[in-house]
């Protein structure tokens, strides 16, 4: 039975546990190939999205989180700027919550609670992807890795000198 913690004044998390994930749907389509003798390194760019929703069994006394993932990359020949590669899937994880701390609203969960649980459903997809990815003959690909997902990001400054 998952309960909530102590509250402490300015900290939020919570503690829960993986109980499913599950590849809901996944979607690729390549340009056609251009037949080559030898095998030619070309420089791509990747661009990568993501729309997350989140979902409680009860909003009253949560026992599960579920966190979904629509993840999205399209590679394009840097050069040519021609697409290569479209990339969808849809991804579900399901969190079993143990305990939690800093808040009792669960339709106002702060952003900190939350944002290891989509760092850690946004990976699924991201590596799923590059294997995707290497299946279809794509040798080397790295996808962008975001920094944080605990708000939005802020460019650092550089003093000047």
């Amino acid at each position: 039975m998952s309960t909530p913690s102590p509250t402490i004044k300015g900290q939020a998390f919570i503690n829960a546990r993986p109980l499913q994930v599950r590849l809901v749907n996944e979607r690729a389509t390549s340009a056609p190939a251009q037949p080559s003798k030898e095998p030619k390194k070309i420089e791509l760019r990747a661009e990568t999205g993501s729309q997350f929703e989140i979902g409680l069994d009860n909003p009253e006394a949560p026992t599960l989180l579920n966190v979904a993932i629509n993840f999205e990359v399209r590679l394009t020949v840097s050069e040519a700027e021609k697409k290569l590669v479209d990339y969808e899937a849809k991804h579900e994880v399901q969190f079993s919550l143990i305990s939690w701390v800093g808040f009792d609203d669960w339709l106002n969960v702060p952003s900190e609670a939350l944002s290891p649980y989509l760092g850690v459903v946004h990976d699924i997809a991201l590596r799923r992807a590059e294997s995707t990815l290497l299946e279809m003959g794509l040798r080397g690909v790295s996808l962008p890795r975001p920094q944080t997902f605990d708000g939005p990001e802020i460019e650092k400054q550089i003093p000047a000198e």
